[in-house]
């Protein structure tokens, strides 16, 4: 039976190498975790090949461009006599069915092995599209964009700040490979934020967690300097955090410890600093938390909405096609 998933997510590859030689294999990237588009390829997204090394491929049936498209390096050089898995990521966003092999390509040499371990995967249409309300007891039905929203998640939602904290549902539930540790967690998106379920924590306070939205949005920016880390300000009036070596001062400062400060936020991956909004096309002073986004509103200034959260899942969304 193919595996079912949205046209928009990733796929998640793991692939097993076992060096039965008797030198060590060497490789090349993109590294192991590395997220390919599905009309990407390795010479498109920077690896080319380098003679010699060693690197895991995926092919698709059907493909009429470069054989093996989808490729990773190991972790590291792989000695004689060891294994290492090595795990990667395609988002599919045609809605279709795959076809999918692996293979072990030594570049410019030759296929170790070549076209093996056939998977299927049929890609659907996005859960963004409106649906009727459930007769399901346990299902809570928004009119407002159409979507139902389980128990679980719809109790969160409103012991957490509800409408003004995460926004309206924008898909239904659905399960989704998380690209913080590779598991598979029931999720559904609102405009602020991502719900998942994790039955691991069932009965405690962790058994619906907020994605990491923040750090996904921004994980390529880590180089840019309000992403870098500062040292300890002298300031009483500014928190520190230790842990990702930035700052929390003001309004921020405020709307942070006032509206759920960690467990709802995580902590500030940024200094602030001024960005235009993908949402409405202006300038505000904003800062990253590894859940969210904050936005200073002065033209809100002395109400509640002067500090507002960004629609980062909405972003996300958007970026995958879906709306």
């Amino acid at each position: 039976t193919p595996a079912e998933l949205y046209a928009g997510t990733a796929v998640r590859v793991d692939i097993t190498v076992r060096n039965t030689g008797e030198v060590d294999l060497l490789t090349q990237g993109p590294p192991p975790g590395f997220t390919y588009d599905e009309n990407q390829s390795f010479e498109s997204a920077g690896y080319s090949k380098i003679e010699g090394r060693f690197r895991v491929g995926v092919d698709f049936e059907g493909n009429t461009g470069i054989p093996n498209p989808f490729r990773w390096g190991l972790p590291d050089r792989l000695p004689p006599g060891q294994e290492t898995t090595v795990t990667g990521f395609i988002r599919l966003r045609s809605i279709r069915h795959w076809r999918f092999s692996a293979s072990l390509v030594q570049e410019f040499v030759r296929y170790q092995q070549q076209g093996v371990f056939p998977q299927d995967v049929v890609t659907l249409p996005a859960p963004t599209s409106p649906v009727p309300a459930s007769s399901n007891p346990n299902m809570v039905y928004f009119p407002e964009t159409q979507h139902n929203v389980p128990r679980i998640f719809y109790d969160y939602w409103q012991a957490n700040g509800g409408l003004e904290r995460f926004g309206y549902p924008l898909t239904e539930p659905f399960p989704e490979v998380s690209l913080t540790d590779g598991n598979t967690y029931l999720t559904q998106y609102f405009e602020r934020a991502r719900f998942e379920h994790h039955p691991e924590f069932a009965g405690t306070q962790f058994e619906v967690l907020l994605g990491l939205l923040g750090s996904e949005r921004t994980a390529g920016r880590r180089q840019e300097p309000p992403f870098q880390p500062v040292p300890p300000p002298s300031d009483p009036d500014v928190d520190y955090f230790p842990e990702t070596g930035h700052t929390l001062r003001g309004l921020f400062r405020q709307y942070w410890w006032q509206n759920g400060g960690l467990p709802i936020f995580g902590y500030p991956i940024s200094e602030e600093f001024e960005e235009q909004s993908k949402t409405d096309g202006q300038v505000y002073v904003v800062q990253y938390f590894e859940r969210n986004r904050f936005e200073w509103h002065p033209e809100f200034a002395g109400t509640r909405y002067e500090v507002l959260l960004g629609h980062l899942a909405r972003e996300m969304l958007i970026d995958r096609g879906w709306l």
